[in-house]
């Protein structure tokens, strides 16, 4: 892989506010934002992919069809249907890349290990809305131990401040 390229990994929740505005969590309504949606799949998207490989590890992906077929969180399975959707010509064009293998573990879990994995071959940046992930990840770009000898960077973002 060049110096250059970059291997971006989306994460679920990511995908999840792509489009949408609003903080269920704090009480606020979730409503389509079309210009967040336009910003980011496709001048984002455009933008990443030409600098390099866009990767949704087949948990993600699997989190997004539980999500989609949601009965009790009716909203939920409504956004994960439409982001669905809105992967589904991406993936089919081989712009987006679903990666994975039976054997992984959870989501969050298969993006530490793909961090600690690649870190020393390849550019990473993980673009994640969870706090919790993030934090995680960030700590893997400080680890001594796998501190990459050829240059290799690694970064992790928001949706609608990815600065790569």
């Amino acid at each position: 892989m060049s110096r250059a390229s970059t291997l971006h990994f989306f994460d679920t929740s990511s995908l999840l506010v792509s489009c949408w505005n609003g903080d269920e969590r704090k009480g606020e309504e979730i409503v389509h934002d079309q210009a967040k949606e336009t910003t980011f799949w496709s001048e984002e998207i455009s933008r990443l992919a030409k600098r390099g490989r866009l990767v949704l590890a087949t948990r993600n992906h699997d989190e997004l069809v539980k999500h989609s077929r949601s009965s009790q969180k009716k909203d939920l399975a409504k956004r994960a249907r439409y982001t669905l959707a809105k992967l589904s010509p991406l993936v089919n064009a081989g712009t987006i890349e679903v990666a994975g293998d039976s054997n992984d573990p959870f989501a969050d879990a298969v993006l530490l290990s793909v961090a600690l994995k690649f870190r020393t071959q390849a550019n990473l940046h993980f673009i994640t809305q969870d706090r919790a992930l993030a934090k995680d990840l960030q700590r893997i770009i400080e680890f001594e131990s796998v501190r990459p000898r050829g240059g290799q960077t690694m970064s992790v973002s928001r949706v609608g401040l990815m600065h790569v």
